[in-house]
């Protein structure tokens, strides 16, 4: 699933990925697990943004952020920042202006720099 190489890839990359969301977010406990879904979320986003399908790329961002541990902005800084960063662009290209608000707060609250 890691590295998805070709429109088979790309769709068994997205049929996973759903499948997990649509699982018990409680049931995962193990940090590195949820990282790992979070990780695949992302990347599932990044190809949903590639053939700009924003508001399916949106929804994969958002799952991998809620697959973050709660102390994330200090556990997995790189993966979370770039979760908010793709999801915030998402929301301004569907022209989700409040979304976007949202996401910009989380960001500021939790971002280290801006450079």
């Amino acid at each position: 699933l890691r590295t998805a190489k070709n429109d088979n890839d790309d769709s068994l990359l997205f049929t996973a990925v759903n499948q997990i969301n649509r699982g018990n977010l409680s049931a995962i406990s193990d940090s590195n697990h949820r990282s790992m879904i979070a990780s695949l979320n992302l990347q599932a986003g990044k190809k949903a943004m590639s053939m700009s399908d924003f508001g399916l790329a949106l929804s994969f961002f958002e799952h991998g952020s809620s697959f973050l541990c709660q102390n994330h902005w200090n556990d997995d800084y790189d993966l979370s920042l770039e979760l908010f960063d793709c999801s915030a662009k998402c929301a301004y290209a569907i022209g989700d202006h409040m979304r976007l608000g949202e996401i910009s707060k989380q960001v500021l609250s939790g971002a280290r720099s801006f450079g």
